[in-house]
Formats: structure tokens, C-alpha cells, sequence
């Protein structure tokens, strides 16, 4: 979402990322362009200049985007660069558009045309305090924000040449990936080498033999039964099964529309690109539960079948069991003690599990927090509630989630927060477990350094686990690293056929609106009765320009919802955008009271100025950040909201320029 276009490495545009400021010189400078680098980059800006390429190579196309999307030019003059045809070019563009920051390295006159502005003079060296003051006072009149000259002078070669970016962005982003991005730089050989491990990851081949399909588990029960229980038992399952590291698990979501129980296990298998299935049934009577599970493979044969007759307080134990068991038959690697870790669900409360569970069906987020709380006083060492507990809270702060959760103090939610990841990290047994609350952690701080090393941890610890690997792509969409993105746009495709809102997420979190609708499109057809399938075409249509596909989404979402239901307001605000209706736009605005939802569609209007005013009063320097759940809107820009702005660009992290794929017409 927002970007830095300084790398150190071979390949200096791994994260086809952009940067504040374009740094133009002759090779021949470079170790005086080096110390200046090194200084700009611990006063806080981010910057692009052509250290790592080598020889006589010149890669125009990078060139020019990341000059054209910088806000400052300096061109470093010397007996070299005049004579170079290169810098001569750089230095026209940055005149032409008024960003031109131009600075001497030696008596050498800048050469005719370029004399107009004053430059700087370095030909005492970077070290002079009163030039560096300067040049820094004429940068952030073009970037923005305030910087300061570092104290003393830097030990060359003894540190990176940069500052890795630490961002601000809620989880609900990550799903959504949209918006302009972001690029780390990479600070050290070890971030280089999990980098790297992580593209290797993704392109590895996957075992397929030792996948499976849990199918929603049928109640035979006389009555009523323990619907919830027979309900969650395959979600608990696939739940278990999938924090096992070497196996495959399609996700709840493919599974879904084998509820019914009609198709034959070696089609849903086949559909579903996996080896196995898993089936079951419950049959309950008083206080009593039998469990039959049976796993079959693709050509119909059964691997292995249990029938189960416990009572219900051993229902948790009874999952994990059915868990373990299933991970066996499949051969899984791990050992009997590794296994009952992966397989554990976290709690031995009967009422605090069937709290919990019930807790993610509660509509109304101030509700869920208040049962969170009560599963925690259940089982203090839940993990898993400490994990929903701590991102309520945090939706709590984001302007996305208003209207659903009432925002409160702010800082108080902080702190409550604060408290909850500190608990969530102590009762974590696994690493895979500790690394994704170090990942969360770092979201929430606004570290996305240590929120991408940590998950890159845990994908190194769970290749296969499709919450995992989905994170980690999106954070990877989010900054700008589109051959790590696709990598594991595969990667989920091959572990989830078909891979349903994932795909289309992540390829519009790289700004392919098309790609992003055609395979919105295809996740639609696959599940027709979808609500949030249909959802997002209807969006990705509108941003691609699609009006045939934004039709049949939009109709498709009216026979979902059905006569009663009712479209959002969004959803028939952008409708209207599309339609080049700015009337009815203009009347659905005028019934909108949410700050937010304010901000997107005066944004959409074109009203820039009234959208910054819906939300300046959120604009903080220190956490947590409302601001944060709107930056991946393609029209965000960082430039209306100057707190933000300073902590990020302080931190190395320059946004691109807002993006208007849906416009209201004047």
C-alpha cells in the first residue's frame, strides 16, 4: 500500500516499489552519494538511487517510474555528472516539474539551463551541519513532514543504508488488499535469507497425498440434538488439522456447499483437488454422544473409520482425538507430543469451548467482546479467546468497524489491548501459535517489519496452513511485492481449489482490477449462493470498468439478500458512481452520518477537501491508528493527514499517489 523504492541487494526493485526521493549522480561520486544517502536515510526519508546496478546497466523503465512518482529530485553535481547524459535528463525532469533539489559535490558550475536555482554546496563534504540543514529544510517543503539532520556523524559500512518501514494497517485490510502499497526495504543478510526462504517455500511442490476435505459432520439425532456441537465439529477438525504442518486441508469455505451430504466422496475429492475425505455423523441421546467418522480416499476406498461412544463433557477431547487420528492415517511427520499440540483446541472447558463457539455467531461486536470476557474468566488460558478478544478490541479503533463495534477511548482500548496480546503471547503453545501473535502484535504497533518476519516464521513453520499462507500473501500485496504475491497466489490455488475470495483479493491488492474480476467472477460461479462472493465481484467489476459482470453481480447479490433484504448504502453509492448517476450519489451521501463512510464517498466525488474533514479528528501520532483501516483505499493519500504522515515517513514509508477507479462525474 505505501512504498519505499530504496532496496539493498542484487535486485534493487524486488518490491516494484516507489520512494520520497529521487537521487540523481555520476557512478564516479558514488562514495560521497553514499554518506549522503546513509544521512537522508537516518533523518527519516526514503529514497531510490542506482547503488546495485552494475556495469553499464541502466534499467529505464524503473528509472523513470521511480522518478516520476518521487517528490523531490536532487541531482548532485560535479565535474562527473555534468558531462553524464543520464543525470542531464534526470535534472530536466526534476526542473520541469518543480522538485529539483540541486547540491554541488565540487567547484564544478551546474551546467547551462540549471543555473536558475541555488544549489547547495556539499564540496566540503556531506559533514558540513549547516548544508545538510539546509537541504533537509528544502525537501520537506516538497515531501512534507518535519526531519532532522542525525547528530553525529555515521560509521560507514557499519550499518544498512536504510531504515525498514514499520506501517500501520488493520487485519480487515489484509482481506480486503486493496489500495495503493508499500515496500520494505530489507535490513540485514538474515532478512535476505527469509526472504528468499519464503519465495522458495511458495514454489515448492506440494505433496498432495496428504490431503483432505472435512465435510460438515450430519446430526442423526432424535431432537434437536447439540446443534452447535455437531455444527462446529467439522470446523474444529479442519481446524485442528490444519495447524498440522505437512498436511493439506481445504478450507471451511470449499467445503460448504457439501453440506447436504448428495455428493459422492470421490467427486467432492476430485472437485476439490485433494486426496481424501473426511465424513462423519452424531447422533446424540441425553448425555451421551456416538461419533462415526470415516476418511475415504479418491477412488472411494476408506482409509481408516472410528466409531466413537462418549459422553458429552468429552466432546473437546472427542475432536482432538478424531484430529490426531485422522493426521495418522495420513502420515504426518510430526510425533505423538507434536501432534496433540498442533491438534489441541485450546481449552479443556467444556462451557468455556461452548462459549467461544458461540461467541463467533454474536452479530453485534460489543456483544461478542462481552462473551469473549467471559470465556477468558472460564479458562484463563485460552489462547484462542485472547486472540478474538484482542482483535475486537482493535476493530474498536478503526474507522472501518464503525457501526459495528461503538468506538470508545481510544487509549483505553490501547491499553486493553496491549494487555490482551501480552496474555495471548504467554498462553501460546506452539511457535506457529507465537509467531502469529508476534504477527499480529506488529500489525497493531504499526512494526510491519516484525508483523512480516513473523509471518514468514510461521510459513516456514506451516507452509501448508491456508490462514498462514493468505496473511502473508496479503501483507506481501500490501507492500509492493508482487513476485512473492503470485508465488503464493499458486501456492493458494494449489492448496485450495478453488481458492474463492483469496485470489481475487490479493490480485486487486496489486491493482489488476481486471484480474481481480475475472477471478471474482469464476469464485461467484463456483458459489452461486455466496453473499460475500457475489459482494466482491460486484466490486472488482466496478473498479475494472466491467459493466456486464457488475450487472449479473449486482443482480445475483438482490436474489441472495432477497426481497427483503436491502444493498448497502456503499454498494449502491459506487452503483451510482458507475452509472455516472452523481444525483443519486449526492442523495445517499446525504443520509450518511458514518465518518468513514463520509470519507469514501466524498472521496469518490471528488470532494477531497470535505473527505479529509470527515476524518481529521483521527489523525494521531501514536497508536492506535483510525487512519490506519482506510489507507488501502485506492484513493487515500497520505498527504491529508500530517501526524500520520510524519510517523510514517519518519519510519522510511512513502505512500503512492492516490488512485480513482471509480469516479463520480462532476
Amino acid at each position: 500500500m505505501l512504498a519505499i523504492y530504496f532496496q539493498y541487494g542484487e535486485d534493487r526493485r524486488k518490491g516494484g516499489v516507489l520512494a520520497d526521493i529521487f537521487l540523481s549522480y555520476s557512478r564516479a561520486d558514488q562514495p560521497q552519494i553514499q554518506q549522503l544517502a546513509e544521512k537522508l536515510t537516518d533523518a527519516g526519508y526514503s529514497l531510490w538511487w542506482d547503488q546495485n546496478i552494475q556495469g553499464g546497466k541502466r534499467f529505464a523503465k524503473d528509472i523513470e517510474e521511480a522518478i516520476t512518482h518521487s517528490r523531490a529530485v536532487i541531482v548532485a553535481w560535479s565535474a562527473h555528472s555534468v558531462e553524464s547524459e543520464w543525470v542531464l535528463d534526470e535534472a530536466s525532469y526534476g526542473r520541469d516539474h518543480n522538485k529539483l533539489v540541486p547540491i554541488l559535490l565540487d567547484a564544478t558550475p551546474p551546467p547551462f539551463g540549471y543555473r536558475q536555482r541555488q544549489a547547495l554546496d556539499f564540496s566540503g563534504g556531506v559533514e558540513n551541519d549547516s548544508a545538510m540543514q539546509s537541504l533537509i529544510a528544502a525537501l520537506d517543503e516538497l515531501v512534507g513532514g518535519e526531519h532532522h539532520a542525525p547528530e553525529a556523524a555515521s560509521n560507514i559500512g557499519s550499518k544498512p543504508l536504510y531504515k525498514r518501514a514499520e506501517l500501520v494497517l488493520p487485519i480487515a485490510a489484509l482481506v480486503l488488499a486493496g489500495g495503493a502499497w508499500l515496500a520494505m526495504g530489507v535490513n540485514s543478510a538474515s532478512d535476505v535469507e527469509g526472504a528468499d526462504m519464503a519465495l522458495t517455500l511458495a514454489t515448492a511442490e506440494i505433496d498432495r497425498s496428504k490431503s483432505v476435505a472435512v465435510l460438515p459432520f450430519r446430526d442423526l439425532s432424535a431432537g434437536d440434538g447439540n446443534n452447535w456441537f455437531v455444527d462446529g465439529i467439522g470446523d474444529e477438525i479442519n481446524y485442528a488439522l490444519s495447524r498440522t504442518p505437512d498436511l493439506i486441508v481445504a478450507s471451511s469455505g470449499s467445503v460448504a456447499g457439501y453440506a447436504d451430504g448428495n455428493t459422492p466422496s470421490p467427486q467432492v475429492a476430485k472437485e476439490l483437488g485433494v486426496a481424501n475425505v473426511l465424513e462423519g455423523t452424531v447422533r446424540q441421546a441425553g448425555d451421551r454422544l456416538r461419533v462415526t467418522v470415516s476418511l475415504v480416499d479418491l477412488e472411494g476406498k476408506q482409509v481408516w473409520s472410528q466409531r466413537y461412544d462418549r459422553p458429552t463433557d468429552d466432546m473437546i477431547v472427542l475432536q482432538e482425538e478424531i484430529a490426531a487420528s485422522v493426521a495418522k492415517a495420513l502420515n504426518t511427520a510430526l510425533d505423538p507430543v507434536e501432534l496433540q499440540q498442533m491438534t489441541s483446541l485450546g481449552t479443556t472447558s467444556v462451557e468455556a469451548y461452548q462459549k467461544f463457539r458461540a461467541s463467533e455467531h454474536i452479530t453485534s461486536g460489543n456483544d461478542a467482546i462481552a462473551a469473549l470476557e467471559e470465556v477468558i474468566s472460564l479458562d484463563p488460558e485460552f489462547a484462542r479467546a485472547y486472540i478474538d478478544l484482542g482483535y475486537m478490541y482493535f476493530q474498536r479503533t478503526q474507522l472501518g468497524s464503525a457501526g459495528w463495534l461503538d468506538r470508545t477511548d481510544l487509549d483505553a482500548d490501547w491499553e486493553l489491548m496491549q494487555q490482551v496480546m501480552r496474555r495471548a503471547e504467554a498462553v501460546s503453545k506452539t511457535d506457529v501459535d507465537r509467531a502469529m501473535r508476534r504477527a499480529f502484535e506488529g500489525e497493531v504497533r504499526g512494526q510491519w517489519d516484525s508483523m512480516i518476519a513473523a509471518e514468514e516464521k510461521a510459513f516456514e513453520l506451516a507452509p501448508n496452513n491456508l490462514t498462514i499462507v493468505g496473511a502473508l500473501a496479503n501483507s506481501y500485496a500490501l507492500t509492493g511485492q508482487d513476485q512473492k504475491t503470485l508465488a503464493l497466489v499458486d501456492r493458494i490455488e494449489n492448496l485450495d481449489q478453488p481458492s474463492g475470495l483469496r485470489k481475487p483479493g490479493l490480485l486487486f491488492g496489486m491493482r489488476r482490477y481486471e484480474d481481480a474480476a475475472r477471478a471474482a467472477a469464476d469464485a461467484m460461479a463456483a458459489a452461486p449462493s455466496s453473499y460475500s462472493h457475489a459482494f466482491r465481484a460486484h466490486h472488482h467489476a466496478l473498479h475494472a470498468g466491467d459493466a456486464e459482470l457488475a450487472t449479473r453481480a449486482l443482480d445475483r447479490l438482490k436474489q441472495i439478500i432477497g426481497p427483503d433484504g436491502k444493498l448497502t448504502d456503499l454498494q449502491i453509492f459506487r452503483q451510482a458512481c458507475f452509472d455516472g448517476d452523481r444525483t443519486k450519489a449526492l442523495e445517499i451521501l446525504a443520509r450518511t452520518e458514518l465518518d468513514d463512510e463520509r470519507y469514501m464517498m466524498l472521496s469518490m466525488l471528488g470532494e477531497k477537501k470535505k473527505a479529509r474533514e470527515a476524518i481529521i479528528q483521527y489523525d494521531r501520532s501514536k497508536p492506535p491508528f483510525p487512519i490506519g483501516s482506510l489507507t488501502y483505499k485506492p484513493y487515500f493519500d497520505i498527504g491529508d493527514f500530517p501526524n500520520f504522515a510524519v510517523r510514517m515517513r519518519a519510519q522510511g514509508v512513502v505512500f503512492r499517489k492516490p488512485d480513482y477507479p471509480i469516479y463520480c462525474p462532476a
